[in-house]
């Protein structure tokens, strides 16, 4: 092993997201779980800080309303970090970022002089995430550490698309310098940003941050990522609308795979396959409270079988075309779905009426512009027509191993929707999401009374053991330890109701205790 893959062995990936760096509290917090990860040379990926980026957004939209627009959001945006600042550093450093503060304020202020063109608007937005990295890499040497902060432009090369496209060979060996050069220290990393051939920022999407940290942790060959935000990882269902879900403490990777793909709010769209292509280990955890939990994603499959989770979108979009008489059906939805898989641009759902000739495809808002273009260029090569765009639709999910063969749940699922507005259910490839989508709806009733029927429904099962020599009476100390966790993650109700040895034995209708 050469000395600078020996450096890089072993290290692991902490991403903080913009809720976890909301105020100087919470930079000092997330300081305190760096500096206990043990080594002093983790890789920390970082996103814009509390609402930075939706400021910047902000600062963009107010140019067409004229100077003062522009003035009040850029003033905004010059309180918060500098507040920041100055709840957090003294002296020289307090100085230092201060006036670099001030010099990108003035930066952006003469840039939107004048229109920005896309590339621009880019360059822009990726501001939150270096004053976030610049920040916490300052903080982290006032505390006493050797860190330094990396603008991830300077080694992650992308090409421009719908959604960035890494090069991946040329991004590893960039980074792999550039960490050989760092040596031992914590090195904080701007996420959500690339840069192309010719230095020009792109983004890595909404939420890319996270894409960036398991990214990261592939070209890096981490150990581990941890992706740290403010819940403590993957609950059965949206806890803040589904008092009664329960924390995950293992998730399979397709199952998690799955979620993202569905729109998850904890899990995003692509941040999976970079640990699909490397060996690095996955967790979620809660930056405010690290000892409630967390989510390990699990590369084994699931050894439940059946739904895991209740998800959903309030809002979706469908994009409804028709094929055209004289062409294939089954081939030219097999063009459509290549192309848009190439751009990354797959649907989360979608329903084919052969005998109509009519496919559509569900879309959250915010990717639907993108599809719909790429289907527009399709459209004139004659392959269909009659391309729409229709708003108002909801998205609701069960995912899980082996969820569409599970006849109790199906029944459920098809049940509680019969008298909603159903536009169409799909069973996912694979079979890890039963997906519904229906017209616009308040979806929490929905959702109680989904979680409720699936997770609250406690399936029973009795036992008997027959053998209560050394390994029996092992069993039997490992049921009486373990019972507790298996029924509530199984949502089961075990019985023990006999134990029999070969000179006889006990039996009770009501149970037995284990250890008795």
């Amino acid at each position: 092993m050469s000395q600078g893959a020996e450096q890089l062995s072993g290290r692991q990936v902490h991403k903080f997201g913009g809720s976890s760096l909301a105020d100087p509290s919470c930079y000092r917090r997330v300081a305190g779980l760096i500096e206990q990860q043990g080594r002093g040379d983790e890789l920390i990926v970082v996103s814009a800080a509390g609402k930075t980026t939706n400021r910047l957004i902000q600062l963009l939209d107010a140019f067409d309303a004229g100077e003062h627009a522009l003035a009040a959001v850029l003033g905004a945006l010059q309180s918060y970090q500098q507040g920041l600042i100055d709840g957090l550093l003294e002296g020289e450093s307090h100085q230092q970022l201060s006036q670099a503060l001030q010099a990108d304020l003035q930066n952006i202020s003469t840039s939107l002089q004048q229109v920005p063109d896309h590339l621009e608007r880019n360059r822009l937005l990726s501001f939150g995430e270096v004053w976030s990295a610049r920040l916490l890499a300052a903080l982290l040497v006032e505390r006493g550490n050797a860190a330094t902060w990396l603008d991830a432009r300077r080694f992650l090369l992308a090409e421009e698309a719908a959604l960035a496209r890494v090069a991946i060979a040329p991004s590893r060996d960039r980074l792999h310098a550039l960490l050989s050069e760092f040596g031992r220290q914590y090195v904080v990393v701007t996420g959500f940003i690339a840069a192309d051939a010719q230095g020009r920022t792109l983004l890595l999407g909404r939420n890319g941050s996270d894409y960036s940290a398991t990214l990261l942790g592939a070209l890096a060959g981490a150990e581990a990522t941890t992706i740290w935000s403010d819940v403590a990882g993957v609950y059965s269902a949206d806890p803040r609308r589904v008092k009664s879900a329960h924390l995950l403490e293992r998730l399979s990777l397709a199952e998690a795979n799955e979620l993202a793909r569905l729109g998850s709010p904890v899990l995003h769209s692509r941040t999976l396959q970079p640990v699909l292509d490397s060996q690095q280990r996955l967790a979620l955890r809660c930056s405010y409270d690290p000892q409630s939990g967390s989510t390990q994603i699990l590369r084994r499959k699931s050894l439940v079988k059946g739904a895991r989770i209740v998800t959903s979108l309030d809002q979706v979009v469908l994009l409804e075309l028709k094929v055209l008489p004289q062409q294939d059906y089954a081939e030219t939805i097999a063009t459509l779905e290549a192309a848009l898989a190439q751009q990354q641009l797959c649907a989360l759902a979608s329903h084919h009426q052969p005998d109509r000739k009519l496919v559509r495809l569900a879309y959250t808002p915010e990717t639907a512009p993108n599809a719909l273009a790429l289907l527009q260029d399709l459209q004139q090569q004659g392959l269909f027509s009659g391309l729409i765009l229709r708003e108002g639709y909801s998205l609701l999910a069960l995912v899980g191993a082996g969820v569409c063969d599970h006849a109790e749940q199906c029944h459920r699922f098809y049940r509680l929707l019969a008298d909603q507005p159903l536009e169409f259910i799909q069973t996912s490839k694979g079979g890890l999401s039963l997906i519904a989508v229906v017209r616009e709806v308040t979806l929490e009733p929905l959702l109680l009374a989904l979680h409720a029927s699936l997770f609250h429904h406690k399936r029973r099962a009795g036992i008997v053991l027959f053998g209560r020599g050394n390994i029996g009476s092992q069993w039997l100390s490992l049921y009486a330890r373990e019972r507790a966790r298996l029924e509530h993650e199984h949502q089961l109700e075990l019985t023990l109701y006999g134990v029999f040895d070969s000179r006889g034995g006990m039996l009770s209708d009501s149970g037995l205790e284990p250890l008795q």
